[in-house]
């Protein structure tokens, strides 16, 4: 059946009415949250929300420019640091020593500890990092983009990569240098990883589906070009 020019132009005008609505919606959702934001006392959101984690082995490579940002974050080392700030606490575990597998055990450990932990959002960071902004524009990204429409904190976002954090997006199983976790779905999560036996990043992804869970996306950090534990 074919449709008359009249027809067509029809539908054309009906899809691109939508799509203009559409538009409309996501653009006022948006220039809401802009506004909303400028009101938002940004230290004590981020204060009551977020718990911070840094993955490293020895502290080296950029932990140190980490904790500078966050200096009460929780260390996830496999030797000694030395020269480090009394006010973090280490988690310390057996050495990774380059095993992929013991690496996704050691990021499952501390996904397992995010669901129990006091804080609703857990950020977590490898110590091949840099950050791209200074640490008050750090904070108001990471509240900003996690603020969510409902009280139900069933989400994730990978932090490495460009988008807007309230949009929802695939889950993504490519490294792991910036993730925030919520604690409501780290106990699935983890489950899920410390039976998936594969590389972490995969297992995150793989987790995310399984679990149901929503992941937006946002850029934050880069990778300095470290060697990553992953191999891939």
């Amino acid at each position: 059946m074919f449709l008359t020019n009249k027809a067509k132009t029809l539908v054309i005008a009906i899809f691109g009415t939508a799509l203009l609505a559409l538009h409309y919606l996501m653009s006022l959702r948006f220039l809401t949250q802009v506004v909303l934001v400028a009101t938002y006392d940004i230290d004590t959101i981020f204060n009551d929300r977020f718990s911070v984690n840094v993955l490293t082995n020895n502290c080296s490579r950029n932990t140190n420019r980490i904790v500078a940002f966050f200096p009460e974050l929780a260390v996830w080392n496999d030797t000694v640091c030395t020269l480090m700030p009394d006010s973090a606490s280490y988690v310390s575990g057996p050495p990774v020593m380059g095993d992929v597998g013991l690496y996704t055990k050691k990021y499952t450990r501390a996904v397992r500890l995010c669901a129990y932990g006091d804080k609703m959002l857990c950020l977590f960071l490898e110590d091949d990092i840099t950050w791209l902004f200074d640490v008050d524009e750090t904070k108001r990204r990471l509240v900003l983009n996690t603020i969510l429409y409902y009280s139900n904190d069933d989400a994730t976002w990978d932090c490495s990569k460009y988008g807007i954090g309230w949009f929802k997006t695939g889950a993504t199983g490519n490294k792991l240098q910036c993730r925030i976790i919520s604690k409501e779905t780290a106990s699935c999560m983890a489950g899920y990883m410390d039976r998936s036996g594969i590389p972490a990043d995969i297992a995150l992804r793989d987790a995310s589906k399984a679990c149901s869970v929503r992941q937006g996306r946002f850029l934050l950090v880069q990778h300095t070009g470290g060697r990553s534990i992953l191999k891939h």
